[in-house]
């Protein structure tokens, strides 16, 4: 499983509007209960390789990730850092 966490520059949890995986065999993806920044990805049909769109709240262009293969002891956490000002932040992203 992968666990991918969407922040904006600021370091701020930036939800997901809508998380897009393909049908059939690739990665079948979720957003975590109770984290609406966290989506959660496992892989379907023998496969974890595949894209993912993913659409952020309030942020226009969606972001589109390509899934691949890696060494046996990689990560299984990815962070995504969106360098951009959020709508709805608190103050000024740096």
């Amino acid at each position: 499983m992968v666990t991918l966490a969407f922040s904006d520059a600021a370091g701020l949890p930036w939800p997901v509007a809508e998380l897009v995986t393909p049908q059939g065999a690739g990665p079948a993806g979720r957003l975590a209960s109770g984290h609406g920044h966290v989506a959660l990805l496992e892989g379907r049909g023998g496969s974890a390789v595949g894209n993912l769109v993913a659409l952020l709240d309030g942020l226009p262009p969606p972001i589109h990730l390509r899934l691949a293969p890696g060494d046996a002891g990689a990560a299984t956490r990815v962070e995504v850092r969106i360098l951009a000002e959020r709508p709805d932040a608190p103050g000024p992203a740096p």
